[in-house]
This record gives structure tokens, C-alpha cells and sequence, in this order.
């Protein structure tokens, strides 16, 4: 938990598929964010993993993420499109709550990378 929090001069990640879990409220608030990219071998975004990242615009995210926690991505405003690959098995309450600017949410069940 909190693992970045608040880190307003990160800019973007690829979070490696050797890690199985971003824990909650890792990139809480982490203004600076804009993109994000989850590798295959990541199997959960759990609650509040990336709340309050208000200048994130993309996420992709790989085969393999089952679950993506309760307000994961709430209050991203900025955030206009998500990647989802065909692995995932639950979304949870408010995940993207308060994503005004979220224009396309892509679910890919074709594609296993």
C-alpha cells in the first residue's frame, strides 16, 4: 500500500508482468500520471490502486488481470480510454466512478498478449 503515493513527477509506468498484484491505493493521487500500461503476469488491481490520478488519460491493461478492485481508477477526470483483454473476471463497484472524460472502454476477447 502507498507505495507511490502522491508522486506528482511520475509521468508514466509499465508495471512488469512479475508482479502479480498492484496493492490498494499504491498510485493513490499520483497527479502526474498520464499513462499506464499492465503487463501479462499481473493478476489484480486491487480498491483505490489508482484513485485520484486526475491527469491520467490511457490505461492498457494485458491478459491475465482478473479483478480490478473497487474504485481502482476513481476520480481519474482526465482518463478517455481503457484497454481490457478477455482474462478479466470481475470489475468492481465504482471502479471508474467519477471518469468524466472516459469516451471508450475497449474489451478485447480475441487478443492474448
Amino acid at each position: 500500500m502507498y507505495a507511490f503515493v502522491v508522486c506528482d513527477s511520475l509521468t508514466s509506468i509499465t508495471i512488469p508482468g512479475s508482479v502479480e498484484v498492484i496493492r490498494e491505493e499504491a498510485f493513490l493521487s499520483c497527479t502526474g500520471l498520464e499513462t499506464i500500461i499492465i503487463k501479462k503476469g499481473v493478476k489484480n488491481i486491487e480498491s483505490s490502486a489508482f484513485l485520484g490520478c486526475k491527469n491520467l488519460k490511457s490505461v492498457n491493461i494485458s491478459n491475465g488481470v482478473e479483478i480490478i478492485g473497487e474504485y481502482a481508477f476513481r476520480d481519474c477526470s482526465s482518463l478517455t480510454s481503457i484497454k481490457i483483454l478477455n482474462s478479466i473476471t470481475s470489475i468492481g463497484y465504482g471502479a471508474f466512478d467519477g471518469c468524466n472524460s472516459l469516451k471508450r472502454i475497449l474489451v478485447d476477447k480475441k487478443n492474448n498478449s
